[in-house]
């Protein structure tokens, strides 16, 4: 049997077969990189075991979470009622900036009354026509 066709880590676990295990066992004995093979899987599967079990955590948190976390406009924006109210406030701000920061509008002077104008036409008339004559 070759080095290639052994499935050490299978024989470490105890997933082979009874007759391939005994083929593995007899390579072991012949040889050596096979033997150290073997020998760093029993070690390595050693030291996992005599490690305290742990609980998994639900989420890691890195560096950067803060970084790509939504910042407030985001935030803002996403939510329907603080951003209508938002709107709302926007609005009543703008409408109040434009009615104190627009001049007011003139109110222009009353127009001359027509029959004034008629009689102050009429004796620019008569003075011309006196002057003339």
């Amino acid at each position: 049997m070759s080095c290639g066709q052994i499935d050490w880590k299978g024989y470490v676990l105890g997933e082979i077969s009874h007759q391939e295990r005994q083929a593995a066992e007899a390579h072991a004995a012949a040889c050596p990189a096979c033997r150290d093979e073997l020998e760093r899987l029993r070690l390595t599967q050693g030291l996992l075991q005599s490690l305290a079990e742990e609980e998994i955590p639900q989420r890691i948190a890195f560096v950067s979470d803060k970084v790509l976390a939504p910042g407030w406009w985001a935030r803002l924006w996403q939510s329907g009622p603080r951003l209508g109210f938002a709107s709302a406030a926007m609005l009543a701000a703008a409408i109040l900036v434009h009615a104190w920061v627009r001049p007011p509008v003139p109110v222009p002077p009353p127009a001359p009354d027509r029959a004034a104008i008629e009689a102050i036409v009429e004796r620019e008339v008569a003075r011309r026509l006196d002057e003339a004559v």
